[in-house]
């Protein structure tokens, strides 16, 4: 079985066997962009490759055929919007959860609006 966690420094995917017993695991590190103070962003594109990279190599150090995985488990980083256009392009970096940008307009919900 294979668990792969989207965090906000890096992926993780461990591969487990019917036990519970850990088999073989690899982490890919990312960072944050911050383009102003207060704005945090990241390239989506290390999301994708962080899986990628993160299970080929888990399967890799586990020694074991791809095809002999049973289950797959994903968790993520939240909120974390993926902006695209028509044609899957992106059109930004994501805005993590450690933006502020918008904390003007939420103390204002906030006061306005309970």
């Amino acid at each position: 079985m294979v668990g792969c966690d989207i965090g906000t420094g890096g992926t993780k995917a461990i591969i487990v066997d019917l036990k519970g017993k850990v088999v073989s695991s690899h982490f890919f590190e990312y960072g944050l962009i911050i383009p102003k103070s207060g704005w945090a962003e990241q390239d989506p594109e290390w999301y994708w490759k962080g899986v990628t990279e993160t299970i080929r190599v888990s399967i890799q150090k586990a020694g074991i055929n791809p095809k002999d995985i049973i289950a797959v488990g994903l968790s993520s980083l939240t909120p974390a919007c993926i902006l695209i256009d028509k044609d899957f392009k992106l059109l930004q970096n994501s805005h993590i959860w450690m933006d502020r940008r918008a904390t003007n307009e939420c103390e204002w919900i906030r006061k306005n609006m309970g």
